[in-house]
């Protein structure tokens, strides 16, 4: 039996419809030959750093601290999922774990986890890896299934990223809000956020209008304009150079033409469309997430992406 981990339950509900696995059963999908199974996102996160003194630790106390190794928890109320998945994965029937998270470090990481903690003996490990979830893609990338430890440097990268965020988060939240005496989160996202939103409120504030002098000609409908710029108190020098080209006249030096193809826009990056949707239609971008996290899970748009 193949046991296939999807990241969520919509992708599970995805691949085993594309598969054409059809009973359905407490946490899963089956099929007999195959398992559709899934997570709730991560399913076991970093434990704090009380858990790892077996105590609370005074928020100033015992920085900057760094485990060694790193220990993850199971989250709560996700405990029956997970025993779910580790019957499934520990069966004596089953020959192959297929992991089928996003098709991103992130999804990488969450199902590594899950098999890290619950797998007990060696299983074939193999990786479904999505860009869409169209039934087409999905039998096409069944078939053309690799090892996962090809991906093995996405999972390194992913698990590195989730370390720094802990280590940052922790000892630098815990520290600033001892002195400061009140809670203050400090973050690896968080930071550079509220430095940039800051900046851009700082020069929005201090932005004085200035007015300036451009050279333009328009004969023909053809409009040319000077690349220089005359200060609102220097108009008599910028009179004098439109009296200059004037007298002197211009003239057509080359002319060439070429065949050009246009191509379709390029897709959206989710920020850039969060970007676009908060100017046209005044979206916030947790409300741009929304739609796309349900347009994605319904299979109409790719993993991050959306068509313009």
């Amino acid at each position: 039996m193949k046991v296939i981990i999807a990241e969520k339950p919509s992708l599970g509900r995805t691949i085993a419809s594309a598969l054409g696995v059809r009973d359905k059963y407490d946490g899963y999908l089956s099929s007999g030959e195959i398992a559709v199974t899934y997570a709730f996102g991560h399913l076991l996160e970093l434990k704090d750093m009380d858990a790892y003194f077996g105590h609370k630790v005074p928020w100033g106390e015992n920085l900057p601290f760094y485990p060694d190794p790193f220990e993850f928890d199971l989250k709560k109320d996700v405990k029956k999922q997970f025993d779910i998945i580790c019957k499934l994965i520990n069966d004596s029937d089953t020959d192959e774990i297929i992991c089928a998270g996003d098709a991103d470090r992130e999804g990488e990481v969450i199902v590594r986890l899950i098999l890290r903690a619950g797998l007990k003996s060696y299983k074939k490990i193999t990786r479904l890896w999505l860009p869409d979830q169209t039934p087409q893609t999905i039998t096409k990338q069944m078939e053309e299934r690799k090892l996962d430890s090809e991906y093995d440097n996405l999972y390194y990268e992913g698990l590195a990223r989730t370390y720094i965020d802990w280590v940052l988060g922790i000892n630098l939240t815990r520290s600033i809000s001892s002195i400061a005496n009140q809670m203050m989160s400090i973050g690896r996202v968080i930071c550079p956020i509220v430095i940039a939103i800051y900046e851009r409120d700082k020069s929005i504030d201090e932005f004085i209008p200035q007015k300036y002098y451009s050279l333009v000609s328009n004969v023909d409908g053809i409009e040319l304009v000077s690349k220089i710029k005359f200060d609102a108190t220097d108009k008599a020098n910028a009179l004098s150079i439109c009296d200059d080209y004037n007298a002197t006249g211009g003239r057509v030096v080359d002319v060439s033409s070429k065949d050009t193809v246009k191509n379709s826009p390029r897709l959206f990056s989710l920020s850039k469309l969060q970007g676009y949707c908060g100017k046209k239609f005044k979206l916030k971008p947790a409300e741009t997430l929304a739609v796309v996290q349900s347009l994605y899970e319904k299979g109409f748009v790719t993993l991050m992406l959306a068509y313009k």
